[in-house]
């Protein structure tokens, strides 16, 4: 039999519209292409037992769906098949229609006769929702409006051009602005135009758009029927085998009304569905192949509560006119084992697209039949789990997951994909397994990050099992028994009734598994690749991924005719999560990180194990806020381990990264590789993280353990990572400048922190007379009318600032006297406070720990060839969380940090190059390799007993040197010693997320009373950030060049301030000099502004350049995007641009990014100072509030040493020639909240040692009062800088008497360590000291009044940024000013009290005197002052070198004069002083320089041997007394001096 039929239209009542094209329909008795597929399926599977069967064929040219937007063809299909169900209950009745049947369960016989076979073959099939017509005229009046404005915009281009063209012409138009005008009128009656046409085609016909299109081509399907998959045994077999999780259906039951299976092959070229006319499809498959069994079953229904009998309407002439059938609410299930390949598999989702899935979802929801039970709705994942069962597995060749992160749904250059490539996918019943060759995670952006691979895992293994959690069994779909309502209200429950309450999951547990195979040699490892950008994109991933999508069409206003209730929300599956657990195994992991595309400079780690598991739960938190809101979601990790082994991480720098910057190129990857710098940083054994939720204090929540760390700290790394650093922090400072308005945010937090301060510290008549003195203070000054810059503010008050108001007001704060408050005695246990707040008392949760065992670190400079290790046996380090603490009548949060180093020692390399050896001393890290470095065993740094024996902690090893110089050997110089670190800080107390479910514990608070001095108390004063570390005794030992390797790598290294980083401050230096000489924050804020206009401009613009470029690249070498349209595609392929073209634009983007560059740089410098000048006023405000009119303490640092003993080695490095002890050392810096700091240094102890054989003294250096705690004590008091001109208000230097024995032998070694090249140092020296000498005068005499007045030159015009000028001084002026305040020092107080001193000298030997030998000289040290002065470190240091000479020399002329009196018989103390009676004395300090000195000298009154002093040559005697003079004042000693002495000595 055979059937055709050209074009076949079904109209389902105007609800749905089938179109049929080309159907040819036969029947046969056998199919000869169907008994060749059942040959080939015997083959397979074996339990095929007919090879012949009849068949029924079906093609279709096209088969088309339509679907209106507001359909109802459930109603429609309702009726249908209550027709066909009469219809076959009359036939079946032979016309009995009474309604007996209805009070009786059906019954239901299966037939065991074989079903005919089926296939079918359709070349397209299409399935289409339309849009509603209100969504298109939205879409297609906004594609009108942006269209009519590039078109108005082109058409005032011409006018314009035609009206510069008459004026060219000497044709000047005169009615400009009547044409103007004419073309406004005309833009309105084309858009009045356009707008009526442009909803209705060229047939006057609505446009009409698909809100959904299902599109299949070449469809061809097979459907088997055999006689071993006939009957109801065999399907129920077939049905055990593949459901075997659920419980099974008995073989002899008889409850089942439709059960079936068939053999399915199914073939598709092309499987896809698209949303509207979105560029990407929502799904697509191409070559898609599927074969296996499909069996479906359907329950019949044990009780009439299950029946639903409805209405058909019949009509005339049948009698009765209106019967009731029986329908069954048990859902049709269908059971599946089916395998599939095909080429390709895509699917697509966005946030962006949700609310076009809620449009097709609402669609749906009219086309597809209701159910009638009255039980909440299931969600769609279980509703999968009731209707699906079974397997399916499949094989593609690519596999993608594309997610939109843009809000455009129409963009697809904001994507992030997943690609898996040769993949097998298996899914059963909640658990997925997917095997891949290769797993990819790329990022898609319109730029040249475009395609960026951030994840690449090779040969990975992924299993996802899902947890259903349920009342009941989650297998067991056969116990749900659906009902009427008719049925539910019956029953008189009270509670809500549910027909899935044992089968509706709760929540779910997810758990993922990756793990990679073991990589092969060459292979390229699993690797992560981040750009700085690409932590941008994934940032705005997160962002969109919790983004909360707008309800669609929901309200009453939506509602279906009938209903009167809002239907509840449906459930996201994003919230359905109760734990997620997610787990990565990897042999090998490589992570690369690179600051930029063009610049691939960054870091780069290789490990060898990484495994990763962690336990996340999600929290919903109720918003208790008076709205109607859903919760809050709350992830919470409960468990995380990270485990890596062998890792080894190097720094990355491009080897044009000092060049002109080009970030558009066009090389391949691995020519960017060799263009890279490598260099070894650091390396780890393993690295273990434990995060597990802390119960007490005594367990931790993170714990890190480390082992074996060796790290190599050099010139080149530094450099690499500062670059890193300062790239990435000038990208954060740029983004948080653009985010808000930064002056509207600033003036929010100013007037919300003077409200604050105005209700919580003072009076409000209080505060009206502090500001009636603040505006009196800034409005006395009277600066020069010449220099003088007045600007109104809002207040209408007048803000002179001037050079010469800005000095005045520098020395009028330098004329107030200081006062402070000195302890002489400083107990370091008193005065440690960080020790004493870092208390484990109050402990609530042990937060982090940190152990790091065997760890190395290697210290090289530049000069040097040597190195220094720092290692240590044990490193930990602790953090507590406290519980809250009242600081200033605020609760806050307590947080501590505490560190410890155990076992920590110091290695060098006993042989270092001189600086004249090394070729390139600026890169000295760059031409020594790091492979040359020798590690410390494990074995001697525990200290444990090694094969090296007594020697071990003296010579490490050995290694022979790159340049052939020598062997290196690495012998200990700091023996094992301890270090503490403590550091507390406070935070206000703010709610957190973590902490909703918890009880706070708040703390009593006390009121003070406000008659109090102090209102806050001694121990809130107490309660400051404190950062304490303690040393413990340090035994130092190094040679010559060891002390060389070590100055080089504190000066060169760790000192060392990188040019760009000193050019960079040295801008906002000369930029914070520029705002504060102008003082017109008005001004700068309109400043702020129009540079933050100029920097969004540029950075559009830059962006607009990456897109074209991005497509210019694409269209050039024809990268098609392949899951884009044809229609779109076709469009970027005209996009061509010649070579020129694409090289200016290149150019362009080049100059648009340094531009870029120094806006931003500008624009963070202006916003730093600004955010710098608002606090600072408020500061004085609330200082100036408060009653005490004192500034708060900030933070604290100390610094405690307990004893470092230094031995000065020979050059072997096993002779000991001196010994440097220090004691009790303790440094105190405080810094206040208004800038000002504090810095205090005691020394309890200070001695020198001389262990010279066959020396004469051997204590060089110790204390003359043994009874004072302290020897050295320093103090320093540092106020606002102003104009940058740092301030020091007090500095005092307090030494105990000193005992000082020095040989020559000594100092010759002793300089011979220290400074090797003397000579020719010396030179330069006395070089240095004759031009200073010529200054030294104008010093004394500088004061504030020495500025002179500066007339505006004509470089002062250039302005700040806007049309208007800050300030009238010239670049040279401000550079000079920027010059003079980096390098001046203004001190208003400066005391140094009198030191006395014994000192001892001797030249040569150890038994004989010579004339330059000391015994015991006493000499006093002046008392010195200084008030004013403003100079520099070195100007102060020569002035009182200047000062103190004088007195000494007179000193010392009086002790050589006692040394050479002649022995005359029995001599007395009392007869030498009268005899020195008549001596000449000087005393004073220089010119402008208040000193005090005191003049009484006592002596020692030593025999002298005349028979000496007579045998000694005059010349001889001479020279050593100057040397003698000359070692006490270290200056030339000048001839009036050495006359006066001849003079003293002749009788």
């Amino acid at each position: 039999m055979q059937l055709k039929c050209l074009q076949l239209t079904v109209d389902w009542q105007q609800q749905c519209l089938f179109v049929v094209h080309d159907i040819l329909f036969t029947r046969l008795i056998q199919s000869e292409t169907l008994t060749t597929e059942r040959i080939l399926l015997q083959k397979t599977i074996g339990t095929l037992d007919m090879l012949h069967n009849r068949a029924s064929l079906l093609q279709i040219n096209s088969f088309s769906i339509h679907f209106p937007f507001d359909s109802t063809f459930n109603e429609v299909m309702e009726k249908f098949i209550n027709i066909r169900k009469w219809l076959k209950r009359l036939h079946k009745a032979n016309g009995d229609m009474s309604s007996t049947f209805l009070s009786q369960v059906p019954k239901h016989t299966v037939s065991n006769e074989v079903w005919t076979d089926l296939s079918i073959k359709i070349n397209e099939f299409e399935l289409t929702i339309i849009d509603d017509l209100f969504e298109v005229k939205l879409f297609q009046n906004y594609c009108l409006m942006a269209d009519e404005y590039h078109e108005r915009e082109i058409r005032e281009q011409e006018l314009q051009r035609r009206i510069e063209g008459h004026e060219k012409m000497s044709q000047p138009l005169n009615n400009i602005n009547e044409l103007k005008k004419a073309l406004m009128d005309a833009n309105s009656r084309v858009y009045i135009k356009r707008c009526q046409k442009t909803n209705y085609d060229e047939n006057n016909q609505r446009i009409k758009r698909n809100l959904v299109r299902w599109h299949l081509r070449q469809v061809d399907l097979i459907a088997l029927a055999d006689q071993s998959w006939t009957g109801k045994e065999n399907i129920l077999n077939i049905i055990h085998r593949i459901d075997c999780d659920s419980p099974q259906i008995p073989i002899d039951t008889s409850d089942l009304c439709t059960i079936w299976c068939r053999y399915v092959i199914l073939k598709c070229d092309d499987w896809s569905i698209h949303f509207r006319d979105f560029r990407q499809p929502l799904w697509q498959m191409q070559q898609f192949h599927l074969w296996g069994h499909i069996c479906a079953a359907e329950t019949t229904p044990d009780s009439l509560d299950s029946i639903r009998t409805p209405w058909v309407d019949i009509g005339e002439p049948y009698s009765p006119s209106r019967v009731q059938v029986q329908r069954l609410l048990s859902p049709l299930k269908f059971y599946h084992d089916i395998n599939s390949d095909l080429d390709s598999f895509l699917i697509s989702f966005g946030p962006a697209w949700e609310n076009t899935i809620a449009q097709v979802n609402l669609c749906l929801n009219s086309i597809t039949s209701r159910t009638v039970d009255p039980s909440p709705l299931l969600a769609w994942w279980d509703k999968i789990r009731l209707l699906f069962h079974g397997r399916w597995s499949f094989a593609a060749n690519k596999m993608s997951w594309l997610y939109h992160v843009g809000s455009d749904p129409y963009n697809d250059t904001e994507e992030m994909e997943w690609v898996w490539d040769q993949t097998y996918v298996d899914w059963t019943s909640g658990k997925f397994l997917i095997k891949a060759s290769s797993l990819s995670i790329k990022l898609r952006t319109s730029s040249k990050y475009d395609d960026c691979c951030l994840l690449y895992l090779p040969n990975v293994d992924t299993r996802i099992s899902l947890n259903w959690l349920c009342a009941g069994n989650p297998n067991d779909h056969n116990a749900v028994r659906l009902a009427t309502r008719d049925a539910v209200k019956s029953r008189q429950k009270q509670e809500p009734y549910d027909s899935y309450a044992l089968y509706r999951s709760h929540h779910v547990n997810l758990a993922a598994k990756f793990e990679c195979k073991e990589v092969p040699e060459g292979g390229t490892p699993p690797t992560c690749t981040i750009y700085a950008s690409t932590l941008r994109f994934c940032e705005g991933v997160k962002n969109t991924m919790m983004s909360i999508t707008r309800p669609t069409r929901r309200g009453r206003k939506f509602l279906s005719p009938g209903e009167t209730a809002v239907p509840l929300r449906k459930p996201l599956l994003s919230r359905h999560y109760e734990a997620v657990e997610l787990q990565l195994i990897l042999p090998q992991f490589r992570v690369k990180y690179l600051t930029s595309f063009a610049r691939q400079t960054g870091a780069q780690v290789d490990c060898r194990l990484f495994n990763f598991i962690t336990y996340q739960e999600l929290h919903l938190i109720e918003q208790h806020d008076g709205l109607s809101r859903r919760a809050r979601t709350l992830w919470k990790p409960k468990m995380m381990n990270i485990n890596l082994e062998r890792a080894q991480m190097w720094l990355l720098r491009d080897a044009n990264e000092d060049k002109e910057i080009n970030e558009i190129t066009n090389k391949s990857d691995n020519q960017q590789e060799s263009q890279q710098q490598r260099t070894f940083f650091l390396s780890l054994d393993s690295l273990v993280y434990i995060r597990s939720p802390s119960t007490n204090s005594k367990t931790s929540t993170h714990s890190v353990l480390i082992g074996g760390l060796k790290a190599v700290w050099n010139l080149t790394n530094r450099r690499t990572l500062f670059l890193v650093y300062e790239r990435y922090r000038r990208n954060n400072i740029l983004r948080s400048n653009l985010s808000n308005p930064f002056a509207k945010e600033l003036e929010h937090l100013q007037q919300e922190k003077i409200l604050n301060t105005s209700s919580n510290q003072s009076p409000l008549d209080d505060n009206i007379h502090i500001n009636d003195e603040l505006n009196l203070m800034t409005t006395t000054a009277t600066p020069l009318p010449t220099t003088t810059i007045t600007v109104t503010t809002n207040d209408t008050i007048s803000q002179p600032s001037t050079l010469a108001s800005f000095l005045d007001q520098l020395i009028n704060e330098s004329q107030h006297k200081p006062s402070v408050d000195l302890d002489p005695v400083v107990d370091a246990s008193v005065s440690l406070v960080g020790l004493r707040q870092c208390s484990k008392e109050d402990v609530e949760e042990h937060t982090l720990h940190i152990e790091l065992a065997d760890g190395q670190i290697a210290l090289r400079g530049t000069e040097s060839r040597g190195y220094v290790i720092l290692s240590a046996a044990i490193a930990l380090v602790d953090q507590y969380r406290h519980k809250p603490v009242w600081r200033d009548q605020q609760l806050c949060d307590k947080t501590s940090w505490h560190g410890n180093l155990q076992g920590m020692q110091y290695f060098a390399t006993t042989v270092s190059s001189t600086p004249s050896t090394i070729d390139d001393t600026n890169d000295m890290s760059s031409s020594s390799s790091d492979d040359d470095i020798i590690w410390i065993p494990q074995r001697d740094i525990r200290d444990e007993n090694s094969l090296l024996g007594e020697s071990s902690r003296n010579v490490i090893g050995s290694i022979a040197t790159n340049d052939g110089h020598g062997d290196q050997q690495l012998q200990c110089i700091i023996s094992k010693s301890n270090a503490n670190l403590s550091y507390v800080f406070y935070t206000e107390q703010t709610q957190q997320e973590e902490e909703t479910d918890t009880n706070i514990v708040i703390p009593p608070f006390t009121k003070p009373s406000m008659n109090e001095l102090n209102p806050i108390g001694e121990s809130d004063r107490l309660l400051v950030d404190s950062l304490t570390f303690i040393h413990n005794d340090i035994e130092l030992s190094t040679n010559s060049s060891q002390y060389r390797t070590i100055m080089d790598i504190v000066n060169n290294l760790l000192l060392y301030v990188e040019p760009k980083e000193e050019g960079a401050n040295s801008k906002l230096r000369k930029l914070r000099l520029q705002i504060q000489l102008a003082d017109n924050l008005p001004v700068l804020r309109e400043s702020i502004r129009h540079l933050l206009e100029r920097v969004r401009s540029t950075l559009a613009k830059l962006r607009r350049l990456e897109r074209e470029i991005y497509f210019f690249s694409r269209a050039n070498n024809n990268l098609v995007n392949p899951y884009s349209s044809d229609e779109e595609d076709g469009r970027e392929r005209t996009l061509l641009y010649t070579s020129d073209e694409y090289e200016k634009l290149q150019t362009l983007y080049t100059s648009v990014k340094v531009q870029l560059n120094k806006l931003a740089e500008k624009l963070g410098m202006m916003c730093a100072v600004y955010k710098d000048m608002q606090l600072a006023r408020l500061i004085k405000l609330r200082i100036a509030g408060t009653s005490s009119k004192t500034a708060r303490l900030e933070r604290r640092y100390e610094l405690h040493g307990g004893s470092i003993t230094w031995f000065i080695k020979h050059d072997d490095g096993q002779i000991k020639n001196a010994e440097f002890l220090l004691r009790n050392i303790l440094y105190t810096k405080r810094y206040y909240e208004n800038g000002t700091n504090e810095h205090a240094i005691s020394i309890g102890q200070a001695q020198v040692e001389n262990l010279l054989p066959d020396d004469r003294y051997r204590t060089i250096l110790t204390s003359n009062c043994q009874q004072q705690h302290t020897m050295i004590r320093v103090y320093c008091k540092e106020g606002e800088s102003v104009g940058g001109i740092a301030v020091k208000e007090h500095l005092e230097i307090n030494v105990a008497p000193l005992v000082i024995q020095m040989t020559r032998r000594f100092s010759q070694m002793l300089m011979a360590f220290l400074f090797p090249n003397k000579a020719q140092q010396n030179n330069e020296i006395q070089q240095a000291n004759n031009n200073n000498r010529s200054n030294k005068s104008s010093l004394k005499h500088t004061t504030s009044n020495s500025f002179k007045r500066r007339t505006r030159s004509a470089e002062g015009d250039e302005e700040l940024l806007t049309g208007r000028s800050l300030f009238y001084f010239s670049n040279v002026d401000l550079d000079a000013m920027e010059k003079r305040a980096k390098n001046t020092l203004s001190f208003q107080y400066i005391k140094i009290p009198e030191v006395s001193l014994i000192i001892s000298y001797k030249i040569r030997g150890t038994k004989e005197k010579k004339i330059g030998d000391l015994e015991n000289a006493h000499i006093s040290f002046p008392t010195l002052e200084y008030r004013n002065l403003t100079c520099s470190w070195h100007d102060l240091v020569l002035a009182i070198k200047s000062d103190v000479k004088t007195v000494l020399l007179s000193q010392a002329i009086r002790q050589n004069i006692n040394l050479r009196l002649p022995f005359i018989g029995k001599s007395t103390r009392a007869q030498n002083q009268q005899l020195l009676a008549t001596t000449p004395t000087g005393a004073g300090g220089g010119g402008g320089v208040e000193a005090t000195t005191n003049n009484s000298v006592l002596f020692n009154s030593d025999t002298i041997n005349n028979n000496e002093i007579s045998n000694t040559n005059e010349q001889q005697e001479e020279e050593e007394q100057k040397h003698k003079m000359k070692l006490v004042l270290g200056t030339k000693i000048s001839k009036d001096l050495i006359a006066q002495f001849k003079r003293r000595k002749d009788p």
